[in-house]
């Protein structure tokens, strides 16, 4: 056939017979923006990004002074697909070449145009940085990759990074001239380094380390110090490694009192000086800066260093590939406990003047990023909360906490590895294969897309489009896909499971849901009559296990295995990483390993927090706030009947339980109405109670109806949050936290408004434990770790009754620092070991329990 552009090979394509739409724009442009690929209004109107994702484009263009007309707007494959398939991104390669021999500039547009035109397999850590691509005939392109505009309709959260992308791309900051940097490895050098530094006219100086080996024993690599931003000195191992150095000019020059230090992710740098003896103090610190400024998570490492002076310096990235190269062996000597191998292997000379430009550049941004937070009304949030808790949690971090890897090797040997075996041969059993290893990816994308020909809803991508991970082998268990019954010839009927009916699939859905390429060949007067039923059976079975099988293989490689060697080096202690900028909500998370992650005890998983124990002579103590969120819904909502019940101290479950089933009403309908209580406060629907706690959605539709009719001032709060959210743009928490939406779209509106709705209480819910936790570690309280909403100490047995009695007062007054005079109620728990305080215990009861030990 011939081609539809100049230079496609149209007759290799699978995708010769989709709608096409030709490149636009000018030819000679000097500026091109590829995409992926044609969607529905691209093919409707026969102009690339014409619809509502052409209208960001189009905002952006302007914004940077472009008009549309003057760029080249083509895609990686011209005509119509979800999912280009490899064949159809291949056969349309050299037409994308011919018509980008003219651009200097081209803005690659998600993974696809990424991959394709910068060679690049993955945006994150890519995106922010300016590429080079040389054409055939070695011109060289400035490439910008960034993503798919359409991704902004349905996640908000992007549009920040398409800004600052474009922006890179046609309207740049000047080239900058970066730091100089200055190197020692020579005792008697340093030490005249920190004599000339040890100077009264200096206030502040910004730091960062290098360091290797597992917290807390980590040893350090090198030191970097600036004082402006101008210049930047490395102090290396060596002479770190000089006793009298750290004791008689390191030491002395980190703990001045006169001095600010200022840090990025201090909280790291500053737990491994103090174990080594250095009382270094974190007094600013522009992660936590950023953080402020813009909450995302740091999946794109908005938060990292390199990133930030990017994108407000225009610094190149800097760490060179000797560095990364280093850091990866280390990691992987560090997991594989190697710590002979770990000490002994040498740093590149690059990481010095690497670790020199990390302090120059913190210098430099730190101004920067103190000005932005002032104007933005986030300064106080900044200081009084995320600095402060940041320090205290480096006291948590180097406390750690006690693990008995004694006797997690015997739960590994007697009920994991047994109980691993017996689900592997029941899967064997069910997909009638003895040689089946459900940990092979192969051979789970074989069952689901070969043998039983499943198509479920989840876009997984081109890359993953025969993934077979948690979120669909979930779907499976759940019955939430289709059976194709004329598979493996494509007959387009099929069943959708969940239910019993057979129904018909359109064309499009089908053509959607297995890909266009999947389509075309099938003769539809070919069907193979097959058993869908037993097919739904089979595979409903087959996940249910599976799930059962990776989660408890998780427990293994992660909480048992992966943490029995390193208790054994580490005295037996595990140390975790808590951080305070990876969440929007404000919420903590654990990393290095994940501790707020692990499950509670449940059936058919072993009771790995049981293995987290106390110190001899110890106890330990888990307090949380008991319905914290609830409350703190109460308390914005001002509804009269809600917080009645908590100012009587009563319980809301037990109340809505019996209001709305009766007096006699039966535990299941207890645990119904708690998870009801969560959900109906949080927008869930009668189907999602359905789905997640079998409840019928009947029963759902009348809760939420009688809900709302009991505590009518929700609905009215709710409503006024989705009124203020889509006016401002952002809701901000009594602690200063913001939660920001950056573009407010048709397709995106109903999720902002219930994540809007969902931060407030989750947020006062978090901040009340971390600023409870500081003022504990601020008191010495042995606090060990941090779960969300609840605080867990080793605590002296002698003194467990006064320790309990105090960390409940200060958890219940916690709420005043906002002025709030909601009652909140806390749960005391205590125990041998962290899987015994899953047992509840009032209050008044501690004593009792306390004098039995």
């Amino acid at each position: 056939m011939n081609p539809k552009a100049e230079g496609a090979l149209c007759n290799e394509c699978p995708l010769a017979n989709a709608h096409f739409t030709p490149t636009t724009g000018r030819h000679d442009a000097d500026i091109a923006i590829v995409s992926r690929s044609p969607g529905y209004y691209e093919s409707k109107n026969g102009e690339h990004l014409s619809g509502p994702s052409g209208k960001i484009v189009n905002h952006l263009l302007e914004q940077n002074g472009i008009k549309r007309q003057d760029v080249l707007l083509t895609n990686v494959v011209l005509c119509e697909s979800k999912a280009p398939p490899l064949k159809a991104i291949k056969a349309c390669s050299p037409r994308l070449d011919r018509e980008l021999r003219n651009s200097n500039t081209i803005i690659a547009a998600g993974s696809e145009a990424a991959k394709e035109i910068a060679r690049i397999n993955s945006l994150s850590g890519n995106r922010g940085y300016v590429h080079e691509r040389r054409t055939s005939s070695g011109r060289r392109q400035r490439v910008v990759v960034t993503n798919n505009p359409a991704i902004v309709l349905k996640d908000d959260s992007t549009f920040p990074n398409l800004v600052r992308d474009f922006k890179l791309a046609l309207n740049p900051l000047p080239p900058p001239k970066l730091p100089e940097v200055y190197v020692t490895h020579d005792p008697s050098v340093a030490k005249d380094w920190i004599r000339s530094l040890a100077n009264p006219r200096y206030t502040k100086f910004s730091c960062d380390i290098e360091s290797r080996g597992l917290a807390p024993s980590a040893s350090l690599d090198s030191i970097g110090i600036s004082f402006d931003g101008t210049r930047g000195i490395s102090i290396g191992r060596r002479v770190l490694s000089d006793q009298t150095f750290v004791r008689d000019y390191l030491r002395p020059f980190l703990t001045q009192r006169a001095i600010a230090y200022i840090w990025h992710n201090g909280k790291f740098d500053a737990r491994n000086l103090r174990a080594k003896g250095i009382n270094a103090r974190v007094d600013q610190d522009t992660l936590l800066l950023s953080y402020a400024l813009d909450e995302r998570s740091d999946e794109d490492q908005v938060h990292s260093l390199d990133y930030l002076v990017m994108n407000e310096l225009n610094w190149p990235h800097y760490e060179p590939q000797a560095v990364k190269n280093w850091k990866s062996k280390l990691g992987r000597l560090e997991r594989e406990l190697r710590f002979t191998e770990l000490e002994e292997l040498e740093a590149p000379e690059e990481l010095y003047e690497y670790n020199a430009l990390d302090a120059a550049g913190t210098a430099l941004l730190y101004p920067i990023l103190l000005h932005r937070a002032v104007a933005d009304n986030v300064a106080s949030y900044y200081t009084d909360y995320l600095l402060r808790d940041s320090n205290a949690l480096i006291e948590v971090e180097l406390r750690g906490i006690h693990y008995d890897y004694h006797k997690a090797a015997d739960i590994n040997e007697n009920e994991v590895l047994p109980e691993l075996e017996r689900l592997r041969s029941t899967m064997q059993w069910i997909v009638g294969d003895g040689a089946y290893n459900p940990n092979s990816p192969k051979q789970n994308a074989e069952l689901v897309y070969d043998k039983w020909g499943l198509i479920h809803n989840i876009d997984r991508g081109e890359d993953k489009e025969r993934s077979v991970d948690k979120a669909v082998y979930t779907e499976i268990k759940e019955g939430r896909f289709f059976v194709a019954m004329g598979h493996p010839t494509g007959d387009k009927r099929g069943v959708l499971q969940g239910t019993q009916e057979s129904e018909e699939i359109s064309d499009a859905l089908y053509r959607e849901l297995i890909g266009e390429d999947q389509v075309s060949g099938i003769d539809d007067g070919q069907f193979v009559e097959r058993d869908t039923q037993a097919i739904r059976d089979t595979a409903i079975r087959w996940a249910e296990n599976l799930a059962d099988f990776k989660s408890l293989d998780k427990q293994r490689g992660t909480y048992i295995e992966g943490l029995i060697g390193v208790a054994e080096v580490n005295d037996g202690k595990i140390t975790t990483s808590i951080t305070l900028h990876t969440t929007v909500t404000g919420r903590s998370s654990s990393s290095r390993p994940n501790l707020q992650n692990i499950t509670r005890p449940k059936e058919g998983l072993p009771n790995i927090r049981s293995l987290f124990v106390a110190s001899p002579g110890h106890t330990i103590v888990n307090v949380d706030y008991s319905q914290a969120e609830l409350r703190a819904i109460a308390q914005l909502s001002g509804d009269t009947r809600l917080k009645d019940v908590y100012q009587r101290g009563e319980s809301l479950h037990h109340q809505v339980a019996e209001r709305f089933y009766g007096k006699n009403y039966s535990g299941e309908q207890y645990v119904n109405c708690k998870n009801m209580n969560f959900g109906v406060a949080y927008g869930q629907s009668a189907e999602t109670f359905q789905a997640k706690h079998d409840v019928p959605v009947e029963e759902g539709e009348e809760f939420i109806k009688w809900w709302f009719r009991e505590f009518p001032g929700v609905k009215e709060w709710r409503q006024s949050i989705a009124r203020q959210v889509l006016k401002d743009g952002y809701i901000q928490s009594p602690f200063g936290h913001k939660r920001r939406f950056h573009l407010i779209t048709h397709e995106n509106r109903k999720a902002i408004i219930r994540e809007a709705i969902n931060f407030l209480p989750q947020n006062i819910a978090a901040r009340l434990t971390l600023h409870a936790l500081s003022i504990l570690v601020e008191r010495h309280f042995p606090v060990v770790l941090e779960v969300h909403d609840s605080i867990i100490l080793d605590v002296p047995s002698n003194d467990l009754t006064e320790v309990c009695r105090a960390v409940e007062v200060v958890m219940l007054e916690a709420p005043a620092v906002i002025n709030w005079d909601m009652p909140f109620a806390v749960d005391i728990k205590i125990g041998q070991s962290w899987g015994e305080t899953d047992d509840f215990y009032e209050a008044e009861e501690v004593e009792e329990l306390a004098l039995s030990r």
